[in-house]
């Protein structure tokens, strides 16, 4: 972990502060098991039907399913909709 994550993993542990509200701390938003919304986001680093995954400046999150398809994609925001039957943190 770096030291500017640990940083910012205290301050949410040692408050009750939303950790939206954290700069640059990723937000991913599951819409059913058909969409999902990730912003601040660092790259994608695969792309394929069935599995894509995002970089975050702590690891990466794999989204597994069927269809799978990135329908919007700017420097902040990601959109993928699809089939999504499981979600996994790589961390580090």
């Amino acid at each position: 972990m770096s030291r500017k994550d640990s940083f910012f993993d205290k301050i949410m542990f040692h408050t009750e502060l939303p950790s939206e509200t954290l700069p640059g701390m990723p937000i991913v938003e599951l819409l059913g098991s058909h969409r999902i919304l990730i912003e601040n986001h660092k790259a994608v680093t695969m792309y394929g039907c069935n599995e894509i995954r995002i970089r975050f400046s702590y690891g990466q999150l794999s989204i597994c399913g069927s269809c799978l398809e990135l329908v919007r994609m700017s420097k902040q925001q990601l959109v993928i909709t699809g089939q999504i039957e499981r979600l996994t943190l790589h961390r580090g």
